[in-house]
């Protein structure tokens, strides 16, 4: 579902709290109250208004391009709507965690939206450089380069199947953030405006890499907060920018709420694999599994333990060993988690 060019009669919700909104009317912010019954009103959904005196009202919500949610069992958190691209914010600081970078990757991609990875914080050095050795870790495991102990973690892409990209960035110096300027003026799409969204686990900079891009940021909440009379609350709401000075089209970026917990309810088997497409590689080259539905924990004949087997026993390909054992443990970590939702 692609989302026509807005006209008068449609609107940008810039965020939501509670029954109220703000929308974006020819670059005004316009508070709402929400009056669909159907449908929960998320930021950068696109609505229809009545105004009725001087109240504006929401009455309906235009069909979704699509959403990033989280899900624990059957409660359903939907971050963002509308989407072009999104960036997973990831730090040094606070503790960074490898399941809750796949679970973003998943649910994203279950929702064929283009994502790319920002690591923050990068005047952390010593820090910054364990990151990059966890990222070494959990990315896909390669079997092309059978020396890969050797090599180290392309800095420019994460996964090449799903073409995820990796940028850095340091917003105290406003080194990278040039860069991620150039980056976000080519992210492509067929409408007249682009929709990016930063997301990540909470402390990870986003709201500092908003501030570096959009340096009025600050006065536009406190005019929201004004709006909705909600005061420091609307920390807790994702919330949508117009980015100025980018060539070709108007692109707005959403800063989200720090996330402490993704669930993954909402997803399957089929979901987790398209993040873990190297098993599929393996199995082209060693052979398949004993068992279809093979979980590559304990089941007999299972070809990616054979493999795992086959490098502990290769001094030369310890970094290749550490990497497919990693990934194992976070699929068998993720996939019991799915399994259990059954």
């Amino acid at each position: 579902m692609k989302i026509k060019n807005l006209n008068k009669s449609t609107y940008r919700i810039i965020c939501t709290y509670g029954d109220k909104a703000i929308i974006d009317e020819d670059s005004k912010q316009t508070p709402c109250l929400i009056r669909t019954k159907k449908k929960d009103i998320v930021t950068n959904d696109f609505v229809k208004i009545e105004k009725k005196q001087n109240t504006v009202l929401i009455t309906e919500i235009k069909n979704r391009k699509n959403i990033f949610y989280r899900q624990n069992n059957h409660k359903k958190k939907i971050i963002v709507a509308n989407i072009d691209h999104i960036f997973i914010v990831i730090s040094p600081v606070p503790l960074f965690s490898s399941e809750t970078l796949i679970c973003m990757l998943a649910s994203a991609q279950k929702e064929k939206i283009p994502t790319s990875i920002i690591i923050n914080k990068t005047d952390l050095k010593n820090e910054t450089q364990k990151l990059k050795e966890i990222l070494t870790l959990i990315t896909p495991f390669n079997l092309e380069n059978e020396k890969k102990d050797s090599e180290k973690l392309n800095q420019y892409e994460f996964n090449s199947d799903l073409k995820t990209r990796i940028l850095s960035c340091n917003t105290k110096t406003n080194n990278g953030m040039d860069e991620f300027r150039k980056f976000i003026s080519k992210v492509k799409n067929n409408q007249i405006e682009t929709n990016l969204a930063l997301v990540g686990q909470s402390g990870t900079g986003k709201s500092s890499i908003v501030n570096s891009l959009i340096p009025d940021a600050n006065s536009r909440v406190s005019a929201i907060s004004k709006s909705l009379n909600t005061g420091r609350h609307t920390t807790t709401t994702s919330k949508s920018y117009e980015i100025e000075g980018l060539k070709n089209k108007k692109t707005w970026m959403i800063d989200t709420p720090g996330i402490e917990k993704f669930g993954i309810s909402h997803l399957d088997m089929n979901d987790l694999k398209e993040v873990f497409t190297d098993w599929k590689l393996i199995n082209e080259k060693y052979g398949d599994c004993k068992y279809a539905n093979c979980f590559h924990g304990s089941e007999p004949n299972c070809q990616i333990k054979k493999l795992l087997s086959m490098l502990s026993n290769d001094p030369n390909s310890k970094l290749r060993f550490l990497n497919l054992r990693t990934r194992i443990k976070i699929w068998f970590n993720l996939s019991k988690m799915v399994r259990s939702k059954h």
